[in-house]
């Protein structure tokens, strides 16, 4: 089989897949299709000792069933403009945030697209609609989706605990396609809701950050809230002592200084520049920045906050 075609790449990493190559077993080569290539993964039939390039002829494609009829009822959602009443307002508004046009940074259609099915399969889905149907253990029967989603405890210890099923969802992307802005909007969808109704319990404020090694630790940010200032031309990242939720729901930026010099000035007033601009977005909430020089009279300036 050849796999060599002229123009490997057909779309734009920006938008919704149009066209892509298809491998034909009878005909032994590449063909021009119309659409978005199915959702599967390629099963090895028997072992081989040829080159890679033959690779396809020894291998069954298993189509993935339910990701292909997500993203179909996906695709619909989104058409419609995500319709009001579907989702919660705050998610509304952070979905058309990150679609917007005049984004300087505009995201990967795959990324948008993974926060889109999470939010979906978490909001949407649950409201009715047409069910998802896939097919049973071994084949055998169909059944709902929603019947499959939750991993329920089966231990004897977990049960007598009471422990309740876990809802697990995984968002499979290509290295370079950028999981790590997926992970801080999936984090900022739950958390700005939950800030909005915190008794919503759909919702989490507590996000769990995994990665298997130091480095990935380091990209990540180390799990983190920072900020970054300018100082005599050089960059000084600023991570404040603490993050409080204030009564009000204020959430309060606080820094403990005993002394303070020139950097951590700048490193403050870049806190506030930062403050400033996602109270004038209004989207994430009131925010406040603030210094305590002195902790004996932290609980009177709290008050003051407050006040």
């Amino acid at each position: 089989m050849n796999l060599a075609v002229d123009k490997p790449i057909l779309n734009s990493p920006f938008a919704e897949p149009t066209r892509y190559w298809f491998y034909d077993d009878q005909t032994k080569l590449a063909t021009l299709m119309t659409g978005r290539r199915p959702a599967g993964y390629y099963f090895r039939t028997r072992a081989s000792a040829k080159a890679q390039m033959t690779l396809f002829t020894e291998e069954q494609f298993v189509e993935l069933e339910a990701v292909n009829q997500i993203r179909v009822r996906v695709g619909e959602w989104r058409r419609k403009g995500y319709p009001a009443g579907t989702v919660t307002p705050v998610t509304r508004k952070l979905l058309q945030h990150w679609n917007r046009e005049d984004r300087e940074r505009k995201l990967f259609f795959c990324q948008r697209e993974a926060v889109e099915t999470i939010i979906w399969l978490t909001e949407v889905y649950p409201k009715g609609g047409p069910r998802v149907m896939v097919s049973g253990t071994n084949g055998r029967g169909r059944k709902r989706l929603e019947e499959v989603l939750l991993d329920h405890p089966v231990d004897a210890e977990s049960v007598a605990r009471g422990f309740g099923p876990l809802r697990r969802y995984g968002c499979k992307m290509a290295t370079g396609s950028g999981k790590t802005v997926v992970m801080a909007m999936v984090a900022a969808w739950s958390i700005i809701n939950k800030a909005h109704k915190p008794k919503e319990t759909l919702f989490s404020d507590a996000v769990l950050v995994v990665c298997p090694n130091l480095t990935v630790k380091e990209r990540l940010g180390g799990g983190e809230w920072t900020d970054r200032s300018q100082f005599e031309g050089a960059s000084h990242d600023f991570t404040p002592d603490f993050l409080v939720r204030l009564t009000d729901g204020t959430t309060l930026i606080l820094e403990v200084k005993g002394h303070e010099d020139e950097v951590d000035r700048a490193k403050y007033e870049a806190a506030r520049k930062w403050v400033r601009a996602v109270n004038n977005w209004g989207e994430l909430g009131r925010w406040r920045f603030e210094v305590c020089k002195d902790t004996k009279g932290l609980k009177k300036d709290l008050q003051a906050w407050l006040a």
